[in-house]
């Protein structure tokens, strides 16, 4: 619907290919009801204005910013460590079940010490799964155009894709695994009683690393959504406590959880 674009874009067609073809693209565009009616183009004033008027304090600089977000580049730095972190996901995966098998830890001995570490892990599981779905939407919300940093109140431009949130995911993964193997090895290795006190910590260890990095103030891994990612939890925990004005903001973090 933005005809300007649309000349621009023949414009570069005609560039590229040395066919001189957009004025009569353009002209069929001109005559059709999109570029001749009145009424279309009345719609998308009225559209702009009621959203400036509601959504950006009546300021349009604001407004049309959050109407037509600008797309984001593509790091191959996020691509690369992607695609090494799910690699050592793969490998610290196979290195837990094999070192599950080398301990005989399916048998009825081992389960109890299964059923006892399990629980200190499946936390970083849960977190993990819900962080992948997240990246599925994500995925599709852009594929389908659906404006979601305005719908969860993102601030524009700072919005994680599907490729970061992927990257988050599997290194928290990793996190886990490495911790895990590294339980395993200290509790089943032969001077397991000498790094009893150790072993104990190892949980401890990641669940702080995980929360130094969230809370971390210096600008360093996307610190502007895990900013926001506080306030909503801190929302969620407080919601009884105060009259709520914009639930919006909140709800697709408070939904998740209830689930």
């Amino acid at each position: 619907m933005n005809l300007a674009a649309f000349s621009k874009i023949m414009k570069k067609y005609e560039k590229i290919t040395s066919r001189r073809a957009s004025r009569s693209y353009i002209k069929i565009v001109d005559n059709s009801y999109l570029g001749s009616s009145d009424e279309v183009n009345g719609l998308l004033e009225r559209v702009e204005a009621t959203f400036i008027n509601h959504f950006s304090n009546s300021n349009r600089r604001e407004g049309m910013i959050l109407l037509r977000p600008k797309a984001k580049r593509e790091k191959h730095s996020v691509t690369f460590l992607s695609g090494f972190f799910s690699g050592c996901f793969i490998a610290l995966l196979v290195a837990v079940v094999l070192r599950i098998e080398a301990r005989n830890l399916i048998d009825k001995e081992g389960v109890l010490y299964m059923v006892n570490i399990f629980p200190l892990y499946s936390l970083f599981a849960y977190v993990v799964l819900h962080m992948l779905m997240y990246a599925a939407d994500v995925y599709f919300w852009r594929r389908y155009q659906v404006n979601y940093p305005f719908i969860f109140g993102f601030k524009q431009g700072t919005e994680l894709g599907y490729r970061e949130v992927f990257l988050l995911s599997t290194g928290l993964a990793v996190l886990a695994l490495t911790s895990f193997l590294a339980n395993l090895q200290l509790d089943m290795g032969s001077r397991a009683q000498h790094y009893k006190k150790l072993t104990q910590l190892v949980p401890l260890c990641s669940i702080t690393i995980v929360i130094v990095i969230v809370f971390c103030p210096f600008d360093i891994i996307y610190r502007s959504c895990r900013f926001f990612f506080i306030k909503s939890v801190f929302r969620c925990v407080c919601a009884p406590l105060y009259k709520v004005t914009d639930i919006q903001k909140g709800y697709n973090f408070a939904d998740d959880i209830i689930e």
